[in-house]
């Protein structure tokens, strides 16, 4: 191939490559997912000066990909568009190092088939959007493996030239630890490179003794501080057994799952994938349409009939390896999890295209040529419309409140309409996940750091922000509002704009603010009360009563007032009353809970309800929350 064409042939990949990767980058999918809230703000703790080793929060995670996103951040000033720009890059990155050591393998056809698939897959074009650090694996494993080749091929006639790049690989190979956990199956593909050359030139073999020490040396010198401080950091791993159950099945005795995900892993190509919304259309195969898989499963048998080759062997033990990620866990196949498999996938598909266009030249000349070559664009041509359709249309209309959930869009709708001009400058939001995921999401991309933001769970609770005057109280439609504590605070009749995602009430401040003056009376149940039940008022000195946690240290939290919703509650029905308190600490220590019991007149429990509405991560000095309880009464 001529090197114009070839140039000219490398540039269109890209440009298709980067069209479908930058497409609507920012607005889809239109929320956030967890993990990228997360790999986001890790991202803006080593832009403002951290420089972690590995990163404890989400069940913890590799820092590589966090140090690229730190670099874009500090170019590009919208936190999510840097967070899938980072994405996009580790996805183009990818492409180059494949096409370059897939031409190394099997020539310049192969190696752009491959560079075609890989720009157009669904598989590849999602990895490569998503803020999700896994795609920056097959990167450094990718480019380690060319290197490393490389060094083989060369040893013979250029020792000083091979040992750079056996240490240069070895160093790239110790970089893909840091990436993604899968990248710990990485080693047993250069153990796999070592196995093949040992096998088909063990002279060879022998005098690349001393560039495998270079290259080991320089594995272990990379990869050392993570192995440290994973191995004298106890704990620094959350505990993820659950999604290793396969593998702890097969490890008790039972390979039935460990069978089960090998089976649906052996389907991905053509007939079931990824079945999670999270990353793909639930179900739809790598490639698509099905029949666009016959140039994969031609390389695939093509390396299996030449399995003393070398580049064959490579791909089919590469293959496996890499698979065996999502083999040994839950929900088989995952996309994450056999991101290490997209590069010998593709270039077998390269593989197989390549073989075609020979085996048609040389039975039909020319004219072969031509029809084998329209027939592979073909080919790319429906998997790249396919891909467009499902990832923009199909994808976010495939279970469509699951999708909602997942990428948590009413809260990043709520972000939006903060972010607007003259938007309130506090917002107390209610959503599905106030304790963990929706705090993180609001916080990397709220990009209005002197907004007062708190959380509270609305279907119990309702807060107001220290010296805020009036907040703008957003509650999602995954979360409503309590219809009586409504009533009873009179945000019933407060200005109001409803959305698709959300409700926007103005929170000025509360109509019974006399609940905070000092002495409110508690009610009770007093003892020997006639059915149905008298609810009465305590002496005045009951309040304030103050909490701390644990006991003995200074006080968080004061109970100002208990009002009941009414004096007389019918048998059965639930005692309802509500709860002010002013928070006197901002204290992110231990946990606490609200319990409200109802007890007789011997002290024993006839109902409660237990649960606080305004959790205590989003706790400042001085800001009230009233809660409302729904007590049951036994039916006797």
């Amino acid at each position: 191939m001529p090197a114009l064409v070839e140039a000219i042939g490398l540039l269109v990949l890209l440009g298709v490559a980067l069209a479908a990767r930058l497409w609507w980058l920012r607005e889809l999918p239109p929320g956030l997912h967890y993990d990228e809230a997360i790999d986001l703000d890790a991202g803006l703790r080593i832009l403002a000066g951290e420089r972690p080793l590995f990163i404890a929060q989400g069940w913890g995670r590799e820092p590589l990909y966090y140090y690229l996103m730190a670099l874009v951040l500090a170019a590009v000033p919208d936190h999510v568009l840097a967070l899938r720009l980072t994405s996009v890059i580790s996805g183009l990155a990818g492409l180059l190092v494949c096409y370059g050591f897939v031409r190394r393998l099997a020539g310049p056809v192969a190696a752009w088939v491959s560079g075609a698939w890989w720009a157009v897959l669904f598989w590849s074009v999602y990895l490569s959007r998503a803020g999700n650090r896994g795609i920056l694996l097959p990167v450094f494993l990718v480019a380690a493996a060319w290197l490393f080749w490389s060094a083989w091929e060369r040893r013979r006639l250029d020792r000083r030239g091979a040992l750079w790049r056996f240490a240069v690989a070895g160093g790239l190979l110790g970089l893909d630890l840091y990436t993604y956990q899968p990248a710990r199956f990485a080693p047993f593909v250069f153990l796999a490179i070592a196995i093949v050359i040992f096998l088909a030139d063990r002279p060879l073999w022998r005098l690349q003794r001393r560039g495998l020490v270079v290259f080991l040396g320089s594995l272990l010198l990379v990869a050392s501080p993570l192995a440290w401080i994973l191995s004298t950091t106890p704990g620094l791993e959350g505990d993820r057994t659950w999604t290793i159950e396969p593998l702890l099945r097969l490890l008790d005795g039972d390979p039935r799952p460990v069978l089960d995900n090998l089976w649906a892993t052996a389907r991905m190509f053509s007939v079931a994938g990824d079945p999670l919304v999270s990353y793909n259309v639930p179900g739809r195969p790598v490639f698509s349409p099905a029949w666009t898989s016959v140039f994969f499963y031609a390389g695939l048998a093509l390396a299996l009939w030449r399995w003393r080759w070398p580049a064959h062997l490579l791909l089919l033990a590469w293959l496996a390896i890499m698979l065996a990620p999502t083999v040994l866990t839950i929900s088989a196949p995952n996309w994450p999890r056999t991101v290490g498999a997209l590069f010998p996938t593709v270039a077998l598909a390269g593989l197989g295209a390549d073989a075609a266009v020979r085996w048609a030249r040389r039975h039909a000349g020319i004219a072969g040529d031509l029809v084998v070559g329209v027939g592979v664009l073909l080919a790319l041509g429906a998997g790249a419309l396919a891909t467009g359709r499902d990832y923009f249309t199909a994808w976010p209309a495939a279970r469509p409140d699951a999708w909602e959930t997942v990428y948590n869009v009413y809260v990043q709708d709520v972000v939006r309409d903060l972010s607007a001009p003259g938007a309130s400058q506090a917002a107390v939001i209610s959503s599905r996940n106030i304790e963990d995921a929706h705090p993180v999401i609001v916080a990397t991309t709220l990009q209005r750091p002197a907004i007062q933001v708190r959380w509270v769970d609305s279907t119990r609770a309702v807060a107001w922000p220290a010296d805020a005057g009036e907040a703008t109280l957003y509650v999602t439609r995954d979360r409503w509002l309590d219809a009586d504590l409504s009533t009873f605070l009179g945000l019933d009749a407060a200005p109001a704009r409803y959305l698709d995602t959300f409700a926007a009430l103005t929170l000025g401040p509360p109509r019974n603010d006399s609940l905070w003056l000092p002495g409110l009376p508690a009610w009770v149940v007093p003892a020997g009360s006639p059915d149905p039940l008298s609810v009465v008022a305590n002496p005045p000195d009951a309040l304030p009563a103050t909490f701390a946690a644990p006991i003995g240290a200074p006080a968080r939290v004061r109970l100002d007032g208990v009002v009941p919703d009414r004096e007389a509650v019918p048998a059965g029905q639930s005692v309802l009353f509500y709860s002010a308190w002013t928070v006197l600490a901002g204290d992110r220590g231990r946990p606490l809970s609200l319990f409200a019991h109802l007890v007789d007149e011997s002290g024993g429990l006839l109902g409660q309800e237990d649960g606080l509405g305004y959790p205590l991560h989003t706790w400042q000095a001085g800001d009230r929350f009233v809660q409302a309880h729904h007590v049951p009464v036994p039916g006797e």
